[in-house]
């Protein structure tokens, strides 16, 4: 969408062809995470030199939202010698994490087993407590073979509708949250609720996709004019 070219006279290290892209998805199916590994651009500039990333880590991190279908980023380049008039071809590759079906964990806050497995994942009431006039309910989530899913990529849990079932019926939505705990493979998290102190028959609902599955997608930009 946009190409900037920078030169700067004194600290020649500080120059760089930063790339911006847009990258789409389908509403239905927005990614976990995107990462492109830097070490992966390759490609040439129509004076046949070739296209080189900047130093600048092993890859490049794309925030994805539900809110969004769609996110902006660029590739670091650097800046070329000479006067190329455009990048003639640009390969790289995609590397997404997406989520799995999405299942509904029902969790008894009242019961000797206090949590629920699906496919990849556990969902597990760690503790429930007052805090103050609320209640505080502590949950941790386990995902095996998480991948960067809980790492770098973690937005998508608490994304995640969380709700309690009441004993009419009813539902409670949750008044903030906070984390407690944080592994390459689970994640806990606390949420607050203004509920009554009987918890018999109260349930918490929990709403998540159940693996994520890994994909690579590879791309080719062509004819990308240069300021």
């Amino acid at each position: 969408t946009t190409v900037t070219a920078r030169r700067v006279l004194r600290q020649p290290s500080l120059n760089a062809l930063n790339v911006a892209i847009e990258i789409a998805w389908e509403p239905r199916l927005t990614p976990i995470g995107l990462t492109i590994p830097i070490a992966e651009l390759v490609g040439k500039f129509d004076d046949g030199q070739k296209v080189l990333p900047q130093v600048s880590g092993e890859f490049i991190e794309i925030g994805t939202s539900t809110d969004v279908c769609f996110s902006e980023f660029y590739l670091p380049l650097q800046l070329p010698e000479g006067g190329p008039k455009k990048i003639q071809t640009l390969h790289g590759k995609i590397k997404a994490l997406l989520p799995g079906k999405t299942e509904t964990f029902e969790i008894p806050l009242v019961s000797e087993t206090r949590q629920k497995s699906i496919d990849a994942m556990t969902v597990r009431v760690d503790d429930v407590r007052k805090n103050g006039e609320l209640h505080e309910v502590r949950v941790v989530v386990d995902l095996k073979n998480a991948s960067r899913a809980l790492e770098s990529h973690r937005q998508w849990i608490f994304d995640n509708p969380v709700h309690l079932k009441l004993a009419d019926g009813s539902r409670s939505q949750h008044l903030g949250m906070e984390v407690f705990r944080h592994t390459s493979d689970g994640i806990g998290v606390s949420y607050l609720f203004d509920i009554a102190d009987d918890l018999n028959r109260v349930s918490l609902i929990y709403e998540s996709p159940t693996a994520v599955v890994e994909n690579e997608v590879r791309f080719l930009i062509e004819d990308v004019l240069l300021p």
